[in-house]
């Protein structure tokens, strides 16, 4: 209960999101770290999801689908400990 009065209400705390899968596929491992990233600032949505094991380091597209990126310009044979955009635009 939250108020007092005619003001009051009932609100319900519920733990957690409830997810949907969009893709399955094996791991390499238990990951390190997980991090969603846009392509830049003007983007409404993540466009990355970048995985990082403890020697080596995935990246997905978002879209449509769910595929693995070949050419992000990360090195994907090691762990990577951050992501975000520079200048909005570059992703590191």
């Amino acid at each position: 209960l939250c108020g007092r009065g005619p003001r009051s209400t009932v609100r319900v705390l519920r733990h957690g999101l409830a997810a949907s899968n969009v893709a399955m596929t094996q791991l390499p491992g238990n990951p390190f770290a997980v991090w969603t990233v846009k392509g830049s600032n003007n983007e409404e949505y993540d466009k990355y999801i970048v995985v990082s094991f403890l020697n080596a380091t995935l990246v997905l597209s978002v879209g449509e689908k769910v595929e693995q990126v070949t050419d992000s310009g990360f090195n994907t044979v090691v762990q990577t400990v951050a992501v975000g955009l520079l200048t909005g635009r570059f992703l590191y």
